[in-house]
């Protein structure tokens, strides 16, 4: 895969990924961890775009050392 191309995929993905971790960052402060499954949800969807967040920024980080 072109590289240009798989990068210009990534800051895409990068976006995506940080509006699902703010939207999940909001649930957190409207939730209470007693009052239901609300906000063990967002805690999940916190931890997971976190991760898949740094991931990407790995790789974006990796291509643009490759392009240097």
């Amino acid at each position: 895969m072109d590289k240009n191309k798989r990068y210009q995929e990534l800051l895409i993905k990068r976006d995506k990924a940080r509006e699902k971790l703010n939207r999940a960052k909001e649930a957190l402060g409207t939730g209470s961890w007693h009052e239901d499954s609300v906000y063990e949800l967002a805690d999940s969807e916190f931890r997971v775009y976190s991760e898949y967040l740094e991931s990407i920024e790995k790789e974006i980080a990796k291509l643009e050392r490759d392009e240097n």
